[in-house]
């Protein structure tokens, strides 16, 4: 959802990340998918974004029966984003661009609501609605569907702390952070690890 791709100072923050996605099969019978992770960020910007490998619906673990992860670090500082391989302890280094990401508009033809403010663990978040329809016919549906998405944004993280995507087709795709901690996260998640191998050059103007 975002997270990282632009730099926002003196507002740290480290929090779980829990992603539950849900589909209704023909038969009736949900299954359900759940997976977790990490984000972080300091009071200089930098982030840190933690979550399990996933590949074809099936979680990978290591030899020690843990999942793996896949690890991102922005450093705005120095233009450079790390990649943590963590099963092979390498650290990956690539230019991190300058240029900020559009921010997302509202499909053509969708309906916006406000859902007013509401406390999510523990800070303030706005919420918007945005509802589209398909129309009859559009993708073989006997008739129209609507896909819906809610999203609570926090004005003083400047991230989404919750977010709700329910598509008649894919099923309903949930994205929360919770334990949300406003203290300084620790200055070693945004650095290389000492027994890492470090490949790749940073950014240079």
């Amino acid at each position: 959802l975002r997270f990282g791709d632009k730099l926002i100072k003196d507002r740290p923050f480290s929090a779980e990340m829990q992603i539950e996605d849900t589909r209704r099969l023909f038969d009736g019978t949900t299954v359900t998918k759940k997976i977790s992770g990490a984000t972080y960020r300091d009071t200089v910007g930098r982030t840190r974004r933690e979550q399990p490998i996933d590949i074809g619906g099936i979680g990978v673990v290591g030899v020690d029966n843990k999942p793996q992860l896949l690890v991102f670090i922005n450093d705005f500082a120095s233009r450079t984003q790390i990649f943590l391989d963590v099963n092979q302890k390498i650290a990956r280094r690539t230019p991190l661009g300058s240029g900020e990401l559009p921010e997302p508009k509202p499909r053509d033809g969708a309906q916006v609501e406000s859902l007013g403010t509401r406390e999510i663990e523990g800070v303030q978040a706005i919420g918007t609605r945005e509802t589209f329809e398909i129309p009859a016919g559009q993708l073989g549906n006997a008739k129209p569907m609507l896909v819906v998405t809610e999203n609570w944004f926090s004005p003083d993280l400047q991230v989404i702390v919750m977010s709700k995507h329910t598509d008649p087709i894919a099923g309903e795709h949930l994205f929360r952070l919770v334990n949300i901690n406003r203290t300084e996260p620790a200055a070693s998640l945004f650095e290389f690890p000492a027994d890492y191998k470090v490949v790749g050059k940073p950014l240079r103007d």
